[in-house]
């Protein structure tokens, strides 16, 4: 591979014929480059495009991997916000003294500069391979004792999978210590020597193998090799207490001691197993030019796993079709909506598989949702609710009749907050019915109907809804408002003295009230049923072990600035600190533990009533709201950062809009309004009457309440 240093006009000249960067912004920074390097500073081009905030170290690394460009380590690493310039500089002084000592070993052991582990992710990072901490259970046995185990020891490596394609064509994931194309190259020419003698086909043709490549430890490949021999005798038990993957009331059981003949299935059920032990939402398994990639969605971030072999593409996913009995299976470039269920019997997790397949340039692309059943529904606190949208929300949950919408795009927590709402209601005199596909909290005293089917999911919500009203309820809860059917039943639930709960997919609250309109949902029904609209987001919170300040890319104050009042000067006085979590091992060095949620509820009171009786727009419910005291998305999110629960990127990440607020709130008016101690009147004069909510010039400022929620 080439190297950035080939020639820094050449890498500046792909970078503009990508279209990454145009001409000026070159010359700019080369410019800058050469005055650095008047002060005896050398730094890389592709770092200081980052830093004059061009580009991002995101866009950089995709454009090297694509280029086949290796970054230095010690530029990466800087990039990557692992380490300063100054820390890199002190590090390669000590490697101009110590010239055969590596550069990584100086960072970590001797500057105590970035842990490790972030130093493999990064290296892994580097060469475009995958991390992976060797685990016995995902070892294959017949691959890895087909070695001996002195070579293993001596070139350090693990012969971790084998897989054997449709045509009998081999792949296997080789892990590593040592990433480099030299370390590569010896490897893959001991692996080919012996790859063939462990075919499992009874066919005598030889086999071209194909290597994949993952990074690991010295310690954790030697530890893990010199102890090969009691690992044997374990593979040997496993081997001999696996049983049959089985299928009973159409629930597959699946574990570390089940296999399946079918090698499609146990490279599937192994997927499923890892992605529900690191606690992901989505599988995304996606075919590739030269690959066919893995990614989990954890916490509302895709996260990558180890890639399967390019040699899987096409017969993986046709296999999986053809043993789940999918619709037309045996139709290639066919779209697939289907579900199954599974038993994790390890854990003894129930959970429901929505699997999605998509046909696209390179084969098909399989998309799997997660939906594990629990019976902990979490309170309204713990979803991050403040005290005082948590006051005004308990109110409109008290009353009889209406409807309450949640909005937000998919896995926004939605579902999660409306258990937790039926949770808070549930007693011995109320009835409380659900409807949904499938249930994913159980609920104790609130009777949950399963919807289903495969002629026409829409229609059987709204004849399930229909039913349900001949129930005698006195609160439903009702997946999704899909289309005028579905809405209009539910609509119609609220003006029959029901209290309904349901969800809609909007960006804000306030155009859930143009969503319905679009569905055909006339303005005066509307206006006589809607109670209120909480639209939430889900945010990565701050790991607490590894919590530091930092300072955010300038982008992001900029956007910030214009959402926030006197944001700027709060900085300044340092109001607002910005921190993020470093990375250690409680966070899987994500530097974020857990989620939380960010909220702004609308109510409909009387003028917001008036004005959708009017047909208004989203942004005359929205303006009518502020003026009575609600709080944006943004808001919400902005004093979770200065309280120091979340970062300032997540917030951007999942709130980030185009639309200019026409009134901005200072940080401490937003504390106020949500947690501040608002005079009883004039939050339910919010909820019920036309009534203003005041000037925010008597808001109380209290510096010293954001102080302490930051230590």
């Amino acid at each position: 591979m080439k190297s950035e240093n080939t020639g820094k006009k050449r890498f500046g000249e792909l970078l503009v014929e990508s279209g990454l960067i145009n001409g000026a912004q070159l010359e700019r920074a080369l410019l800058h480059q050469s005055e650095l390097c008047l002060r005896n500073e050398r730094v890389l081009l592709g770092s200081i495009l980052i830093e004059m905030g061009i580009v991002t170290a995101t866009q950089i690394v995709n454009f090297t991997h694509r280029r086949k460009i290796i970054l230095p380590l010690g530029e990466l690493l800087v990039m990557e916000k692992q380490i300063t310039r100054a820390q890199l500089n002190k590090a390669l002084e000590i490697k101009g003294t110590t010239p055969r000592k590596k550069l990584g070993e100086i960072l970590v052991s001797d500057l105590n500069a970035v842990s490790r582990e972030s130093l493999l992710r990064t290296i892994a990072k580097q060469h475009g391979i995958s991390r992976i901490k060797p685990v016995i259970s995902d070892v294959d046995s017949h691959f890895f004792f087909g070695f001996p185990m002195e070579l293993l020891k001596k070139h350090s490596f693990i012969p971790y999978q084998l897989f054997t394609g449709e045509h009998g064509e081999m792949s296997c994931i080789l892990i590593v210590s040592e990433a480099g194309q030299e370390s590569f190259k010896k490897i893959t020419q001991l692996v080919e020597r012996t790859v063939p003698s462990l075919s499992r086909t009874t066919n005598n043709t030889p086999h071209k193998t194909t290597v994949q490549f993952a990074l690991a430890g010295e310690e954790e490949i030697q530890d893990f090799v010199i102890n090969a021999d009691e690992y044997r005798e374990v593979f040997s038990f496993c081997g001999k207490n696996k049983k049959e993957h089985f299928e009973k009331d159409e629930v597959i059981t699946i574990g570390k001691n089940y296999y399946s003949s079918n090698t499609n299935l146990n490279i599937f059920m192994r997927i499923i197993m890892h992605a529900i032990d690191a606690g992901a939402s989505d599988i995304h398994i996606e075919p590739m030019r030269d690959r066919m990639r893995v990614r989990f969605r954890i916490d509302g971030v895709l996260v990558r796993q180890p890639d399967l072999p390019k040699s899987l593409n096409v017969y993986f996913v046709r296999g999986l079709k053809n043993y789940f009995k999918f619709k037309d299976s045996h139709i290639s470039n066919l779209i697939v909506d289907d579900r199954k269920r599974i038993l994790y019997a390890d854990r003894n997790i129930v959970a429901d598989l929505r699997i999605s397949i998509l046909p696209i340039i390179y084969g098909e692309k399989m998309v799997i949702r997660i939906l594990t059943q629990t019976e902990e529904v979490p309170t309204f606190e713990s979803l991050g609710m403040c005290t005082n949208l948590l006051e005004k929300y308990k109110v409109v949950c008290s009353m009889s009749s209406g409807i309450v919408l949640i909005t937000g795009p998919t896995g926004s927590g939605k579902t999660t907050t409306l258990f937790s709402t039926l949770d808070y209601l549930n007693d011995e005199e109320k009835s409380i019915v659900t409807i949904e596909d499938p249930p994913e909290y159980l609920i104790e005293g609130v009777s949950q109907a399963k919807v289903s089917g495969s002629n026409g999911k829409e229609l059987f919500y709204a004849d399930a809804l229909k039913s349900v009203l001949r129930q005698d309820p006195d609160v439903i809860m009702f997946g999704e408002m899909r289309d005028n059917e579905s809405a209009s039943v539910a609509l119609t639930a609220g003006l029959t003295g029901h209290l309904l709960f349901t969800t809609l997919h909007t960006s804000n609250a306030a155009s859930a009230i143009t969503r319905l309109f679009d569905m055909g949902i006339r303005p005066y029904l509307l206006s006589s049923t809607l109670v209120s609209i909480l639209a939430q987001r889900l945010v990565r919170i701050i790991c607490p072990q590894c919590k530091e300040e930092h300072e955010p890319d300038k982008d992001i104050l900029n956007f910030f600035n214009v959402f926030i009042k006197n944001f700027r000067q709060d900085i300044l006085k340092r109001r607002i600190v910005f921190q993020r979590g470093r990375g250690c091992d409680h966070c899987n060095y994500t530097g974020y533990k857990g989620r939380i949620a960010i909220h702004e509820l609308l109510c409909v009171n009387d003028e917001i009533r008036k004005a959708v009786l009017r047909g208004a727009t989203a942004k005359d419910a929205e303006d009518i709201a502020r003026r009575n005291g609600m709080t944006s998305i943004l808001e919400d999110g902005m004093l979770k950062v200065a309280k120091g629960i979340t970062t300032v990127e997540e917030i951007a990440r999942v709130a980030k809009t185009l639309e200019n607020p026409k009134t901005t709130l200072t940080i401490d008016e937003i504390e106020y309004l949500l947690e501040g101690p608002v005079p009883k009147d004039r939050i339910f004069a919010s909820i019920y009457t036309a009534k203003n909510f005041g000037s925010m010039s008597d808001v109380p400022v209290h510096p010293e309440i954001l102080t302490l929620n930051r230590s």
